[in-house]
C-alpha cells in the first residue's frame, strides 16, 4: 500500500465513524423528544391534581411523532401505548359496572344488585391485568432506550 492510499483509508474510516457517532446521537435525541412529550403529556392532563384521564392520555400518547426514532423504539413504545388503551378500555367497564350496580341496587334493592358485582370483580380483574401490562410495557422501553444510551425518568402509575 502507498502513502496515499493510507491517507484514503484512514480518512474514510474516521469519516464513517463520525457518522456512527451522530447517528446515535440524533436517535438519543430523537428517543428523549418521544419520553418528554410524553411526560409533557401527563402534566397537562393531570395539572391542578386532576385525575388521569386515560383515554385522553392514550389517545394523546397515539399523536407523539416516534418516526425518526429507531424500529426497535417505535414498536416497544407502540405497545406500552397499547396497554394504555387497554387500561383505559378497563377503566370505563369498571366504572359502567359500578354504576349499573348502583342502579341496580336503587331500582330494585339488594338482590338485583348482586349480578352487578360480579362484573365489578371482572372489570377489577381486567383494570389490575392492564395496570401490570403498562409497568411492564414500560420496562420495556426502558430497555430499548439503554440500549441506545438514553436513561429514562421512572414510571408513573396509572
Amino acid at each position: 500500500m502507498n502513502k496515499r492510499t493510507v491517507v484514503i483509508s484512514v480518512a474514510v474510516l474516521v469519516v464513517a465513524a463520525a457518522g456512527y457517532v451522530l447517528r446515535g446521537a440524533y436517535l438519543r435525541y430523537e428517543i428523549r423528544a418521544v419520553i418528554e412529550a410524553d411526560r409533557s403529556l401527563m402534566k397537562d392532563l393531570t395539572a391542578g391534581g386532576q385525575r388521569l384521564d386515560l383515554a385522553r392520555y392514550a389517545a394523546g400518547l397515539r399523536t407523539i411523532d416516534m418516526t425518526r426514532c429507531p424500529q426497535e423504539f417505535q414498536m416497544t413504545y407502540l405497545e406500552h401505548i397499547q396497554a394504555w388503551e387497554d387500561a383505559a378500555k378497563a377503566d370505563s367497564s369498571m366504572d359502567s359496572a359500578i354504576l349499573g350496580g348502583l342502579i341496580a341496587l336503587f331500582a330494585g334493592g339488594p338482590a338485583t344488585a348482586l349480578p352487578s358485582v360480579g362484573q365489578v370483580v371482572r372489570a377489577n380483574d381486567s383494570s389490575n391485568r392492564a395496570s401490570q401490562a403498562i409497568h411492564s410495557t414500560w420496562h420495556k422501553v426502558e430497555r430499548v432506550a439503554l440500549s441506545y444510551g438514553v436513561s429514562m425518568p421512572r414510571h408513573r402509575e396509572p
